[in-house]
């Protein structure tokens, strides 16, 4: 153990780096009670005469216990909750790809061979580099969890490097933040830089949730103020991952106008990323000459279709006509809608009559 603890981290990536360049306490009223004394009915009445009653023994009531619902495990994979963040509505969300910060890409190593790999990820961002990100990547053996250890005793050191693959050459300021009671551990700090004679400042936070370890940081001017909180951030982003749920859903798929004989919908659904690329299939079975063919249509945003800044995707969907002259259009068909930033899709079997 001491062994580990004297080697010397070997940060290999902090990824999107190098590619780039509880709740509020509540007031609580107290309210004072006071015995009223009725002096009047304090008064001794005489003893009634004792008579033998015979006392009925009550049958016990069978009740009905409500089975609790079981909370679902805390999921390294769970999509960010980006609504209650509040974000400047420029902001969108960019692929994590471009900055290092992809699900199985190398997050850490130690020299001692342990190494960290991204679970799952997100990046927005109002221009070509990220503003708001952040990932996770999980801890399965009490190594991980140590290394981890580590590098939250060493945040000072962390916050420190990020200005530098940033181009920074002047670091104004570094501390600590007070953050906590996020997850089961966590920790903050903050570093103040310069890039060409403007001040910047970086907010970053670790905390961990059972074997799940995240990292998040928040890029912004001093002038303009963060994007978001970075205490914020991490609160929404440590709920999301403890209580993980299907936030992208379809919310209407209707017959097309321009539909013929081949199946053609409009379909719309939320709960997606700002801006996130998007992809739809149409899928289904047609009978050429007779044989059974399975097809696919896509809609893959090859020209830049997305998501819009609400996280909405409303979109025409058509079924490729197949040429022939015999030749039937499926009847049952699947519908599939993919975030490929979120991670987020959505499934719907459907039945084509026209």
């Amino acid at each position: 153990m001491k062994n580990f603890i004297r080697s010397r981290i070997v940060v290999v990536t902090l990824m999107m780096l190098l590619a780039a360049c509880g709740p509020s306490a509540q007031e609580i009223e107290a309210t004072e009670t006071k015995d009223a004394v009725n002096l009047a009915n304090t008064q001794t009445a005489a003893a009634p005469t004792a008579t033998l009653t015979p006392t009925a023994t009550p049958t016990p009531t069978s009740t009905n216990t409500p089975t609790p619902t079981p909370l679902p495990d805390p999921d390294a994979n769970a999509m960010l909750n980006w609504e209650a963040l509040n974000l400047p509505s420029n902001f969108r969300a960019t692929s994590a790809s471009d900055f290092g910060i992809e699900e199985g890409a190398v997050s850490l190593s130690f020299s001692t061979g342990l190494t960290f790999y991204i679970e799952s990820s997100f990046v927005f961002s109002d221009e070509d580099r990220p503003k708001v990100f952040g990932y996770t990547y999980l801890l399965p053996t009490s190594e991980h969890h140590e290394g981890f250890e580590f590098i939250m005793g060493d945040i000072l050191s962390m916050v420190d490097y990020l200005p530098k693959a940033y181009g920074a050459t002047v670091i104004l300021d570094s501390r600590l933040l007070d953050i906590n009671n996020i997850g089961d551990k966590s920790i903050g700090a903050t570093v103040g830089y310069e890039i060409n004679g403007e001040a910047w400042r970086f907010d970053s936070v670790l905390f961990r949730i059972d074997d799940i370890g995240a990292s998040i940081s928040v890029r912004y001017k001093e002038a303009d103020g963060p994007p978001v909180e970075i205490d914020h951030l991490a609160r929404v982003y440590s709920q999301s991952i403890m209580y993980p749920e299907q936030r992208c859903k379809l919310v209407s798929v209707n017959s097309a106008e321009s539909a013929t004989d081949w199946p053609a919908y409009n379909i719309s659904a939320e709960g997606f990323f700002p801006g996130e690329g998007r992809a739809i299939l149409l899928s289904g079975d047609l009978l050429i000459d007779g044989e059974t063919k399975s097809a696919t249509t896509a809609l893959l945003g090859q020209e830049g279709q997305s998501a819009d800044r609400q996280g909405m995707i409303e979109e025409t969907v058509s079924f490729g006509v197949v040429q022939g002259d015999n030749v039937t259009p499926p009847t049952e068909l699947e519908l599939t809608i993919l975030g490929y930033y979120s991670g987020c899709g959505v499934e719907e079997n459907l039945t084509w009559s026209q």
